[in-house]
């Protein structure tokens, strides 16, 4: 982060902030430059006069229009015009462009391409410091046209309740792309709408750096002393288009040009040549004539000023120009684990079989020395800082421990997918009861850890499964949130940006469309778009299926749709055991996790180890060995695979039944292998069949090798493609269940090649 030192120096920053977007302009109007941009130039007072007010610590977040809040926030040109040109030297080694600038390590949180989407984020960052008693403050940047967005009431509101060290700065340019504020707004003066808030708002000059600095100051010094949040709207302007293609066909040349006639630079270098820090041409003339012979004028003039920005912007840009592309297979360099495709997986299941033993052993020896140290009983976890050493000293001990769990093929025992678990005591648990044991656990271990939701608090969450959590860890970390899905599910991940490991809580599935795009657009984009230079840490707990009576809205399978999006994982465990060990791996993950509950099983029991242990991410298990079909499930309906298969044993059908646990990155070795086995295979969702995550596991084993293992088609039983309806007879028609598996493997077996219906 930049810190001023004196007032020629933000004229300067002002001044590099518009040659750079002109330069930016003038090589995409000669096709040099790939994409698009959004120029700052006319509102380069607002970025400058609120960021030289912060201090280092302080975080920003930006918008689409993002060059400016960059460079004043102190990024680099070179590495800011590499960006921009796609090279593997910028910000983002050439991932993110324009649009997603970032220096997360620095402060700068990123431009974001989805209007409104840092809104939420900032106010992450903004809870972790609170959290973390840190003097910092986290300052939002946004348009006029994010007002328009629920996430900025629910967001606002959420600073306000919780008295967030937020900053929001709404930089009113008149237009969201060609609609003016007085189109799109029955009030058009939006500091106005802070009141309703429950926060300071006040409107400022956004032409004037020297007004902009002294609102700016007031409300980040004020925020810095635990006052809470502010909203500033910044009256300015943009000289330019949206974008490189807008025509301006919605402003007039006059509007244009008056608002010209006030420009920020020319209006802040006129008040420096009258406190003497910028000379004026005539006033440098006179001092030339009587400096001649000796050292030289004091100050420089705004002429002088300008020629050596402009000179340095065209220095940056020739370096990167020349700079290498990142390499072509780049963009499949993701950052998450590869999939586990058969030849991979072999592979690896090799290198495991050959280090378990000794994984085992360590893991023995751990054991004895927590025992030895603590003096007490292995549920007995000690309570850290979450310190960089302790980090570091548990995340070893969990790759081993992860190691150790994976599961192999022939496993036949649930205790078996996890060794990392099969020394420990077992007891009976509920799938309720080992979800909350692993929340338990983590957030004793990590006090970045915390839970957030709808009535997760005194009320226990909508399934019980928080309850009495709120009683040990206090409603700092056991956070009961207003409604609003959008802000808070942004916040955890602002939250995971700056160090915490939030656990969101969406009460019910269906309602994650309200947190579509802090999931979709955000957490899953981060830290690819970063070029890998961000960890968001997030798991996002949620109950979903149907069963129970709730009919369509409250009933959804909805985990196809972020099996689709990269960069997020998704996990649904079937058993008490994995639902422990996989939240447990989810919370030491450095990528999002979706982690799907489903409703029906929260009362199914089965065996838990005690303590700490981990079941791996992305690795199926063998719940059932058979020779005659494959059966793949995950989550409920595994169940049904299992309750089949044993009711097609009675017959000579020996079914083997593969739980997928992980659908996103899938195991396809684990299907391959049994196929290669079997010779078929019916895919179980609960998901509607059509665009469901077993079509997509058909469709791989179809492409690959292992086409040639099938002497079926394979078939699939899976929801229909109606909403859940009420009536309890027509809702278990419309679901999977186990006489329609056992008839599908009989409908197999007697080559009636198709799909199961």
């Amino acid at each position: 982060m930049r810190e001023y030192e004196n007032e020629l120096e933000l004229l300067e920053t002002m001044l590099r902030i518009r040659a750079f977007d002109e330069k930016v302009d003038e090589l995409f109007a000669a096709g040099k430059m790939h994409g698009t941009g959004h120029f700052y130039v006319g509102q380069e007072a607002v970025a400058v006069g609120v960021i030289s007010c912060l201090r280092e610590g302080d975080v920003i977040t930006g918008t689409h229009r993002g060059h400016g809040h960059a460079l004043a926030f102190g990024l680099e040109l070179r590495r800011m015009a590499a960006e921009l040109l796609g090279k593997a030297s910028g910000y983002c080694h050439g991932k993110g462009g324009s649009m997603h600038i970032a220096d997360v390590g620095a402060g700068m949180l990123g431009a974001n391409g989805i209007v409104g989407g840092s809104l939420g984020i900032a106010c992450g960052a903004g809870w972790a410091f609170k959290q973390r008693e840190e003097e910092r403050v986290a300052v939002c940047f946004f348009g006029d046209g994010a007002v328009q967005e629920g996430i900025f009431s629910e967001a606002l509101n959420l600073a306000a309740l919780w008295s967030l060290p937020v900053v929001f700065v709404c930089e009113n340019n008149h237009y969201a792309m060609s609609l003016s504020v007085e189109r799109g707004f029955a009030n058009p003066r939006i500091a106005e709408k802070a009141q309703g808030y429950g926060l300071p708002g006040v409107a400022v000059d956004g032409m004037d750096l020297v007004e902009v600095r002294e609102v700016a100051k007031e409300a980040v010094d004020r925020a810095r002393a635990g006052g809470g949040p502010a909203l500033i709207e910044a009256l300015t302007y943009r000289y330019l288009g949206h974008s490189k293609s807008d025509a301006n066909l919605y402003r007039t040349r006059d509007e244009i040009k008056g608002w010209r006639e006030n420009d920020p630079v020319l209006r802040f270098a006129a008040q420096l040549e009258k406190t003497g820090e910028l000379l004026g041409e005539d006033a440098a003339a006179e001092a030339a004539a009587e400096a001649s012979g000796e050292a030289g004028k004091a100050a420089p003039t705004l002429k002088e000023v300008t020629e050596r920005i402009y000179a340095e912007v065209e220095e940056a840009f020739d370096g990167p120009c020349k700079s290498p592309s990142p390499p072509q297979r780049a963009p499949l360099r993701t950052c998450m684990p590869e999939r586990r495709t058969p030849e991979r997986q072999k592979q690896q299941h090799q290198e495991k079989n050959q280090q378990q033993q000794e994984n085992q052993q360590q893991q023995e020896n751990q054991q004895q020395q927590e025992k030895k140290s603590q003096g007490k009983g292995e549920r007995d976890v000690p309570k850290t800082n979450g310190s960089a050493q302790n980090a570091a000293r548990e995340g070893a001990a969990r790759e081993g421990e992860a190691r150790a769990g994976a599961s192999q093929a022939g496993a036949s025992s649930e205790a078996g997918a996890s060794q990392a678990g099969a020394s420990r005591e077992e007891r009976e648990l509920t799938y309720r009861e080992a979800v909350r044991e692993a929340l338990v656990l983590a957030m004793r271990q990590d006090d970045s850890v915390f839970l957030m939701g709808e009535d997760v608090g005194v009320y226990g969450g909508a399934f019980g499964v928080s309850r009495g959590m709120v009683e040990e860890f206090g409603q700092k970390r056991v956070v009961d949130t207003p409604l609003s899905e959008a802000a808070f599910t942004g916040l955890g991940v602002g939250a995971a940006l700056v160090g915490m490991r939030p656990v969101v809580e969406v009460q019910f599935s269906d309602f994650i469309t309200h947190c579509m795009d802090q999931l979709v657009n955000q957490a899953a984009k981060l830290r690819y778009m970063f070029g890998g230079e961000a960890r968001v840490p997030l798991v996002v707990r949620t109950p979903g299926g149907a069963g129970t009576g709730a009919a369509a809205q409250h009933s959804q399978s909805l985990e196809a749709w972020f099996v689709h999006v990269p960069g997020l994982k998704v996990l649904m465990p079937a058993t008490p055991h994995d639902a422990k060990g996989m939240l447990l791996c989810a919370l030491r993950d450095p990528n999002p996790v979706i982690f799907y509950e489903h409703k029906l099983l929260y009362n199914q029991k089965g065996p838990v180890p005690e303590g700490y242990y981990t079941t791996p991410i992305g690795e199926a298990r063998i719940s059932r060995e058979g020779k005659d079909v494959t059966l793949a499930a995950a989550g409920y309906v595994h169940g049904f695979a299992l309750e089949a298969a044993q009711a097609l044993s009675e017959e000579g059908i020996e079914c083997e039944v593969v739980d997928l646990r992980t659908l996103s990155p899938m195991d396809d070795g684990a299907v391959v292998r049994s196929v290669e086995k079997t010779g078929k295979l019916v895919v179980v969702e609960e998901d509607v069949k059509t665009g469901g995550w077993g079509a997509e596991l058909v469709s791989r084993l179809c492409e690959g090798e292992s086409f040639y293992a099938l002497d079926r088609a394979p078939a699939r039983v899976a929801g229909e493609d109606v909403p859940i309806p009420y009536n309890k007879n027509l809702e278990a028609y419309v679901r999977p269940s186990k006489e329609k598996v056992v008839r599908a493997v009989r409908d197999l077996l007697d080559e009636r090649v198709g799909v199961y219906r």
